[in-house]
């Protein structure tokens, strides 16, 4: 008699935890159809297409002052060398920009993106010197009695040819600074999620630094 009563409770339990999984399976149900929880897949295909095509997308850009010196030497008569130094000052123009095309897409679905973007890096094609805003330092060029007017015209053309490449690692040597990076990534997860915006995505974005 006894053991029927143990049995007869055991299967009442089991009614009892069955009716209560089923209960909390219809909560849950209508809890996710309250607050959207649905994690429907978007078309991550077309997304992706659309990221391709920002293979350069323009992080942050602007213009900075940079002074340059070059020196240009030649041989010259006796063994002594002919010796031109130009000193000047330009702006600088520099564009950061990332590669979308190597963005990885970890999470598409109608409520969430998460992507992960590379750092943003220097635009070295789109680095270049601004036109006519060149200063000649007077006071800090020199030269002896042995340059001529050829001497000058060289180091002007060969100043002007290294001074995008001065430009271009003063701004790589300012950037790697790890306060300025930090800068550069905050600002490039909102750009990235600006950009999708645009696009048209309504969803929550998540932009990871790679």
């Amino acid at each position: 008699m006894s053991a029927m009563l143990v049995i007869g409770g055991f299967f009442n339990q089991q009614h009892r935890i069955n009716d209560l999984q089923r209960e909390l399976q219809i909560q849950q149900n209508m809890t996710d159809q309250r607050y959207n929880y649905s994690d429907t897949q978007i078309d991550i295909s077309t997304l992706k297409e659309r990221l391709n095509k920002e293979c350069n997308f323009k992080i942050m850009d602007g213009t900075i002052n940079i002074k340059h010196t070059y020196v240009y030497q030649r041989d010259s008569i006796l063994g002594m060398k002919s010796k031109y130094k130009l000193v000047g000052t330009a702006d600088f123009y520099y564009s950061s920009t990332v590669n979308l095309r190597q963005a990885n897409i970890t999470k598409a679905t109608k409520n969430r993106i998460t992507l992960e973007v590379p750092r943003a890096s220097l635009d070295t094609k789109a680095c270049h010197r601004v036109a006519n805003t060149f200063v000649r330092m007077n006071d800090e060029c020199d030269d002896n009695f042995l340059a001529n007017k050829t001497d000058t015209e060289k180091a002007t053309r060969q100043w002007e040819d290294s001074f995008d490449t001065k430009g271009v690692e003063y701004v790589q040597n300012y950037m790697e600074r790890e306060n300025i990076q930090n800068r550069v990534d905050q600002l490039t997860v909102r750009q990235v999620q600006i950009l999708l915006e645009k696009l048209g995505y309504s969803q929550d974005i998540e932009v990871l630094i790679k």
